[in-house]
């Protein structure tokens, strides 16, 4: 008899953290309560030239409910930490695009540049990033 209900809690505890992990799923967290961040599409290249007069447009796609903004930073050099740090931005949450323009950026330089979304709850997901370098043409 112990042994029985030793089964049946035992399947009782995998189908409630089952259903949990669904239901966060369903909802676009993963079961530790945490989420993705935004896809990125660019810049996503190892090299960027920059032409005469042009600027780097960082893009990324958009379309999750209840987002309150995203938090751009961009960072000089391979490290994100707070002493790399050049630029902190709240992007509002329609807008999934924005221009810098070239004379920020110095060639041969490379930069790092993350993007979190924040919800209206004040939840955050996961950072997404990506490195690229300022070359010559």
């Amino acid at each position: 008899m112990k042994r029985i209900a030793v089964v049946f809690a035992v399947l009782f505890l995998n189908l409630f953290l089952s259903v949990q992990s669904s239901q966060a799923d369903a909802r676009g967290l993963d079961p530790f309560g945490g989420f993705p961040g935004p896809q990125l599409v660019s810049p996503i290249a190892d090299n960027i030239v920059l032409p005469a007069g042009s600027g780097v447009k960082f893009k990324w796609l958009c379309g999750r409910p209840r987002i309150d903004h995203y938090e751009f930073r961009l960072y000089k050099g391979y490290a994100m930490t707070a002493d790399t740090l050049i630029m902190k931005n709240d992007v509002k949450p329609g807008d999934c695009e924005f221009e810098l323009p070239a004379a920020s950026f110095d060639v041969g330089q490379a930069y790092s540049w993350s993007l979190q979304i924040v919800l209206l709850n004040g939840d955050k997901s996961d950072k997404s990033y990506n490195t690229f370098k300022i070359i010559k043409k």
